[in-house]
């Protein structure tokens, strides 16, 4: 006589269940990767330092919602957060490292401009790192930066 306990391994609509589930999470995995090419070539296509906070932003609200997501489907044993940093690192790198370049190019057009101005001293310090005009201007070495010897 078959056991008419609890449905067993080998249950069949547990199986389907399971590869219907695996593939609805592959399907938003696969939708997810699209969707972020598409906000990282908008966001390429735009220079503006507040396109990029935007991107930014839309890229933080797309990882919260994927582990909010992630981790709701681990009530049913499906927790796939792991697959979420391969997705989103790049990105993230990469988002980052464009707001440093610009940070960087920033600084060095305000050094520039220092320069060409001469008051570059101060901030190139004595070996005139800067070159050109101005550049080799000595910084104010007086004026109590001197250690006193009879103290």
């Amino acid at each position: 006589l078959p056991s008419s306990s609890s449905p067993g391994r080998d249950d069949p609509s547990l199986s389907l269940l399971s590869m219907w589930t695996s593939r609805r999470i592959n399907l938003f995995l696969t939708s997810l990767r699209r969707d972020l090419r598409l906000l990282a070539a908008s966001n390429t296509a735009s220079t503006s330092s507040s396109s990029s906070s935007d991107a930014l932003s839309s890229l933080r609200d797309a990882l919260d919602a994927a582990s909010f997501f992630a981790s709701s489907m681990g009530r049913v044993g499906a927790d796939f957060r792991p697959c979420l940093p391969p997705i989103f690192e790049p990105r993230v790198v990469a988002a980052v490292s464009g707001r440093w370049r610009e940070g960087t190019e920033a600084l060095r057009e305000t050094l520039r401009a220092c320069r060409d101005a001469r008051i570059a001293g101060p901030l190139f310090g004595a070996s005139g790192g800067g070159g050109g005009a101005g550049g080799g201007a000595e910084p104010n070495t007086g004026g109590g930066a001197e250690v006193d010897d009879d103290a």
